[in-house]
């Protein structure tokens, strides 16, 4: 009776395994076998630019010539984790965008947006410091875009402004990207121009129901 019961038990087992191994995948067959999926077309990966200041940590250069600046009015959003930081204020709104900027004049600011890399070659926007702002944080961060034209720096925050630091040693001179101004611009900017009433910015300062009191 337990020797019957042994030898059923391990030709129990011997099945499961040769099911297993007929059920097993030939992987490399399985990669070459691309039969069903459709490659489609070939996107090339889009450069992402951000739109932010230089990290503390880091030493940075900016771009020289009037080509590679540029002064616009911005909108800055600092409390929303979601929604932090600029939005472009475009010209020629709509009346009812219009009214809303109007009601918004004290997060509107003129900034010039210059273009930036690290060592490692990392290219990023800028949107510097009001232009017309006296603020000593703003005028230090205005002083320190303009040496980064020709040195690198790290921009750190002091006790009542910016300090900058230069590096121990040299780094060279650094490799711009190709694209132009307004391409790179365009990838900043992408989701960042407030030009409807539907923008989520707009619904966020507006809140649900709001209304002038």
């Amino acid at each position: 009776m337990t020797n019957n019961t042994k030898s059923d038990d391990f030709s129990e087992e011997t099945n499961a395994i040769e099911q297993t191994t007929r059920n097993s995948i030939d992987w490399d067959e399985a990669a070459q076998d691309m039969s069903f999926a459709d490659e489609g077309e070939i996107i090339e990966e889009r450069c992402v630019i951000h739109l932010t200041k230089p990290s503390k940590e880091r030493f940075f250069r900016v771009k020289k010539g009037s080509e590679s600046e540029i002064i616009v009015q911005t909108l800055t959003v600092k409390d929303d984790q979601d929604l932090r930081g600029d939005y472009l204020v475009p010209p020629n709104t709509g009346p009812e965008l219009k009214r809303f900027f109007d009601e918004q004049i004290n997060l509107i600011k003129r900034k010039k947006i210059v273009c930036c890399t690290d060592a490692r070659g990392q290219i990023w926007l800028w949107p510097v410091a009001p232009v017309n702002s006296d603020n000593l944080w703003h005028r230090s961060a205005r002083k320190a875009a303009e040496s980064a034209k020709e040195k690198w720096v790290r921009m750190v925050p002091g006790e009542r402004e910016y300090r900058l630091l230069i590096p121990a040693e040299s780094i060279s001179e650094p490799t711009w990207p190709s694209l132009s101004f307004k391409e790179l611009l365009d990838s900043a900017f992408e989701g960042r121009v407030i030009n409807s009433m539907d923008h989520p910015v707009v619904e966020y300062l507006n809140g649900p129901g709001q209304s002038e009191g």
